[in-house]
């Protein structure tokens, strides 16, 4: 993944069953470190992933975290969920969308 944002305290489930929050990194829209949460609307400035106005993305999120409770290092994936350029959702990785990680773009405009 090249340039990518972030979005702050996602909440993960780990597999032994322990809950606990990571910051997800996606590329969509303005790529320039931004830091964002569910809900907020993302930046269209600089170097640029996508197209504003764009409907429904879902795009490949990824995120890296060790639980607290039993050790374990999550390498975890995730569909975010952007509509009407706003950050709607982030959900652990469904398989229902076919990203094209090896090469860009990392994400799929569903409507």
């Amino acid at each position: 993944m090249g340039g990518y944002n972030i979005i702050k305290d996602v909440a993960f489930t780990c597999a032994c069953g322990h809950g606990l929050t990571v910051d997800v990194q996606y590329s969509y829209g303005g790529l320039w470190l931004y830091e964002y949460r569910i809900g907020d609307a993302i930046q269209w400035d600089g170097m640029v992933e996508g197209a504003p106005g764009a409907g429904l993305v879902v795009a490949w999120g990824t995120a890296v975290a060790t639980c607290p409770r039993c050790g374990k290092v999550a390498d975890a994936n995730f569909d975010v969920h952007i509509k009407n350029d706003v950050i709607e959702s982030v959900e652990e990785f469904s398989g229902k969308y076919s990203y094209n990680i090896a090469d860009a773009p990392y994400w799929v405009r569903v409507e």
